[in-house]
């Protein structure tokens, strides 16, 4: 039960930051459009994870696990893309040629789109009561997989990088080996905790305060 009440603040965050960024004026770059497509990315996962537990929790009947089976493979989706596009962000930020940021950008949205493709037609079973709420199978396994090599990806970009990049902005990366880090922890005390979709949105949130973002009033003066 303790898993709904992490995902309705993370929904009170969530629809905040995308209120905050998306009412700010902002120079469209590459950075704020990842960042974007980021923050709807996690606004879909925490809904999709509210309603999977209201179904649990409130009405569980052989019919709705159907339902929540098919959320939680739309739900996946967003465990495949949200990396991806961290993985895409860091590459943008350490990557001064635009020609090589292009093409890694076509090879990382074919490795997602394959990985989405594979894990639809991949089984999970769903573990649920009016207590607790769990995914297992050949699906779930293979997410996570996809996400441990983004995980690995970014982790090489970081290293090589390390000089070269700004330092406030490695800070969400930072952060996001410590909450992995205690996710893993806590899956293992307790497994049916959903604390995922929390985590992503405290890195965006951490993220918010890194984004490049000049003022265009200022912009349009040097302009002028």
């Amino acid at each position: 039960m303790s898993s709904i009440y992490f995902s309705i603040s993370a929904l009170f965050c969530i629809v905040l930051l995308l209120v905050l960024f998306f009412s700010k004026k902002k120079v469209a770059s590459n950075e704020t459009k990842i960042y974007g497509f980021m923050l709807i990315s996690s606004l879909i996962d925490v809904i999709l994870v509210i309603i999977e537990l209201v179904i649990t929790y409130y009405c569980s009947t052989q019919n709705s696990q159907v339902i929540v089976k098919v959320l939680n493979k739309i739900d996946f989706m967003h465990y495949i893309l949200w990396p991806s596009l961290l993985t895409l962000y860091l590459y943008y930020i350490t990557q001064p040629n635009m020609l090589q940021y292009k093409k890694f950008k076509q090879i990382i949205f074919a490795f997602s789109l394959l990985a989405i493709i594979i894990e639809i037609f991949l089984p999970i079973n769903i573990i649920s009561n009016q207590e607790t709420m769990g995914v297992t199978g050949l699906g779930t396994m293979f997410v996570y997989s996809i996400a441990f090599v983004n995980f690995i990806i970014e982790l090489f970009i970081f290293v090589r990088n390390r000089k070269s990049i700004n330092h406030k902005k490695s800070i969400p990366f930072l952060f996001l080996i410590l909450f992995l880090t205690l996710a893993a922890i806590v899956r293992i005390l307790n497994p049916t905790l959903i604390v995922i979709p929390a985590i992503i949105v405290y890195i965006n949130m951490i993220m918010y305060h890194t984004i490049e973002n000049p003022d265009l009033k200022m912009l349009g003066q040097l302009e002028f």
